[in-house]
């Protein structure tokens, strides 16, 4: 393994670790750490998000990012609906102090807070990316009433985080709270007919 890299584990959320010196690694307490993620179903665990209930767990190498102007990456996730961004919420001091706040597509900071993360007090500039990144999320999320797209901007290249149609499982809340309205009113989903069940069931 190189002196540097992220542990991670496909079958679940926040199922990360970064190790930034290898040689310092209490290689036991990773081993019983993996152990732990793979013998946990997320469905369960999580807020029963149903793709997780039959991924089988792994866990993956990926490669550390280094950004020259970063010591933590900046986290773009961008909100769209019906394959428009709307909104990028950037989560910032992940591994440490975790702060977060949103800003609309004209790089405009907006006064909304998500669940019980504090807003970053500051600004954040705009990153060199944003238009490439914009541009990506809107054709990853074209065919879906709602997803979440999430990027990296590291030296100036975009890097694919993840897509998620449920951030949160779907739970976490939006203050003030006329913004849960708004970005419900936002969503446009298809109607299940009379004779199914479940919306997952139409063509």
């Amino acid at each position: 393994l190189p002196q540097q890299f992220v542990l991670k584990g496909t079958h679940g959320s926040n199922y990360n670790l970064i190790v930034k010196d290898k040689t310092q690694l209490n290689k036991a307490k990773v081993r019983q750490l993996v152990n732990k993620w793979l013998g946990r179903n997320y469905y369960y665990r999580g807020g029963l998000e149903w793709a997780y209930k039959n991924v089988p767990p792994r866990v993956i190498i990926e490669a550390f990012m280094k950004d020259k102007k970063h010591d933590d990456l900046p986290d773009y996730k961008f909100f769209c609906f019906n394959g428009v961004p709307k909104m990028v919420q950037i989560d910032l001091g992940r591994q440490d102090h975790h702060t977060r706040l949103f800003y609309d597509l004209s790089w405009n900071k907006l006064p909304i807070t998500k669940g019980k993360i504090p807003m970053y007090k500051g600004n954040v500039d705009k990153p060199e990316t944003l238009d490439e990144m914009s541009k990506l999320a809107k054709v990853l999320s074209e065919s879906f009433p709602f997803a979440r797209v999430d990027f990296f901007s590291v030296n100036g290249i975009t890097k694919f985080g993840e897509i998620t149609f449920y951030p949160g499982d779907g739970r976490t809340e939006f203050y003030p709270e006329k913004y849960n309205t708004y970005f419900g009113d936002l969503m446009r989903l298809p109607s299940i007919p009379k004779n199914q069940k479940y919306i997952t069931e139409i063509d």
